[in-house]
């Protein structure tokens, strides 16, 4: 499991493990779909970009930061724990709840 942490501004880094597994380097675009309340992350040309869709760049250190409406969308919020996954060249954000020593709920 790939649990990292959403940090201010809804900024995210992909965990070099996760990057390695999808190709994915600094200055990439990233289409963003939500699925649920989880979010997947496609590699994109800039050939195919259209307008319709919400496409994040890959920054210095692997970080996207999640536009707000999908942050709504899938209501993931600084200081939120989320797994990260893949699948073929796919990343898949996943919200995770995050339970203490002592069973208390720290994050959904």
């Amino acid at each position: 499991m790939n649990i990292t942490r959403v940090k201010a501004k809804k900024q995210v880094t992909i965990l070099s493990v996760i990057a390695k597994k999808t190709h994915v380097e600094e200055g990439d675009l990233l289409k963003l779909q939500t699925i649920g309340s989880s979010i997947l992350l496609t590699p994109i040309s800039s050939n195919n970009v259209t307008k319709k869709m919400t496409i994040v760049s890959v920054r210095e250190k692997m970080q996207i930061t999640i536009p707000c409406g999908i942050a709504k969308e899938t209501d993931i919020k600084e200081g939120d724990f989320i797994e990260l996954d893949t699948t073929g060249k796919r990343i898949i954000i996943i919200p995770k709840m995050v339970v203490d020593d002592n069973r208390n709920k720290v994050k959904n």
